[in-house]
């Protein structure tokens, strides 16, 4: 979890490239501790297995997770200023999570704490707001 926490698995969710970094750190061990209990017992081997399968797909989870909220911080971001389709497309083209997450613009902190649309918010900052209000029922 010491990845997620400096934020190198947060953005290696974000570009798309977390399932093989995941894979590099944790098939290794599926595969050891397959090899190393199969001589001890194969019902044991088995279940070690399972479980650093599991560990796995939860990293998956995780990662995906922390994808899915960088999007969201994009957007959200991006859709507070953004006055046309082309400059709302161009924000989400260039802009990081990690670079909203680091602003105290009036848009980062639209993003990052849920906040209201302010005096300078674009015409697409309502929409966010309301998709923000649905996805939360």
């Amino acid at each position: 979890m010491f990845l997620l926490k400096d934020g190198f698995l947060r953005e290696a969710g974000e570009s798309g490239a977390a399932w093989p970094v995941i894979a590099a750190l944790v098939l290794p061990g599926i595969v050891l501790a397959y090899i190393g209990l199969r001589r001890v017992s194969t019902g044991h081997a088995a279940a070690a297995a399972g479980a650093l399968g599991f560990v796995l797909l939860a990293s998956g989870g995780v990662v995906e997770l922390a994808r899915e909220e960088g999007v969201r911080l994009v957007d959200e971001y991006c859709a507070y200023g953004a006055v046309s389709d082309a400059r709302l497309d161009g924000c989400k083209g260039h802009v990081t999570a990690d670079e909203v997450r680091s602003l105290r613009t009036p848009a980062a902190v639209f993003a990052v704490e849920e906040g209201d649309c302010g005096d300078g918010a674009g015409p697409f900052c309502a929409e966010a707001v309301e998709r923000r209000e649905s996805e939360a029922d």
